[in-house]
């Protein structure tokens, strides 16, 4: 079991990434592979996938430290690429001493490979402008100097953007049989609808489906929604993550109600 966490040392936060054994139904052997990534509220070490190559991608947000995430020599705002032992790869774009796989993001949170080896990342922008993209080997992405759609050749576009705040989150590619074929290889996609400045946005709190027809950065997608949470003044509900059980159902977790839900098919 890989995972991130943030531990929080009087002021100041240091975030990792660490293992540990399945043991019964308990973890052991616990290893930090690899520490001293920045760290703030919100803005911390994100989420981890491995990709079709058996290297592990980790995303890590700005820690509020914006000027950082174009300096290839820091951990912010970048998607980081290591082996399972937490070593750098020989083949990595900026060189074997350099864990950066990409660069130029404001608070990546989750990140999905496509079956064509596609890496798909969605990037939380300061007020609006979030983004879902596809990521490659040493691309930059643009953060802080460019929001949005641009034509600026030092930076890699993105695939869709949303001009208001839906914080996007978790992401999980459908791959079970409990729910029916056309739902095989569908991405679904959590928007969290909350931002510690502006507060619950009705604009997320949702899971859709994403459409992605083509491949690279020739990609198009489109967005409906699948699941909503309803909105209203009282305590604060919002969905952060998604994946997938072994019966083939959907689990969502929602941060603020500190539940789990499960969504299956019905006829």
């Amino acid at each position: 079991m890989y995972v991130t966490y943030a531990a929080r040392n009087g002021s100041n936060e240091i975030a990792s990434v660490a293992r540990f054994t399945d043991v019964n139904n308990r973890g052991e052997d616990f290893t930090v592979l690899l520490t001293g990534l920045p760290s703030d509220k919100g803005h911390q070490i994100q989420n981890l996938r491995f990709g079709p190559d058996g290297m592990l991608y980790v995303s890590v947000g700005d820690a509020y430290e914006q000027n950082k995430a174009q300096d290839v020599n820091e951990f912010h705002g970048k998607i980081l690429r290591m082996t399972s032992e937490g070593e750098i790869p020989a083949d990595n774009p900026f060189g074997p001493d350099n864990y950066v796989y990409a660069l130029g993001f404001r608070n990546a949170f989750d990140m999905q490979f496509r079956e064509n080896g596609d890496l798909l990342v969605s990037d939380n922008g300061p007020t609006g402008m979030d983004k879902f993209m596809v990521v490659e080997a040493g691309g930059n992405y643009g953060w802080p100097n460019e929001l949005g759609f641009h034509s600026n050749p030092e930076y890699i576009n993105p695939l869709h953007v949303w001009t208001e705040t839906v914080s996007p989150t978790g992401m999980h590619i459908y791959r079970g049989d409990q729910f029916p074929p056309q739902y095989h290889g569908k991405l679904f996609h959590v928007l969290f609808g909350f931002t510690y400045s502006e507060g619950p946005n009705p604009n997320g709190k949702r899971v859709q489906m994403v459409n992605i027809t083509g491949e690279g950065q020739n990609t198009e997608v489109s967005f409906e929604d699948f699941a909503v949470w309803k909105f209203d003044d009282g305590f604060p509900n919002n969905p952060v993550d998604i994946t997938e059980g072994p019966d083939g159902s959907l689990f969502v977790t929602d941060i603020f109600q500190g539940k789990i839900f499960r969504i299956s098919y019905r006829p």
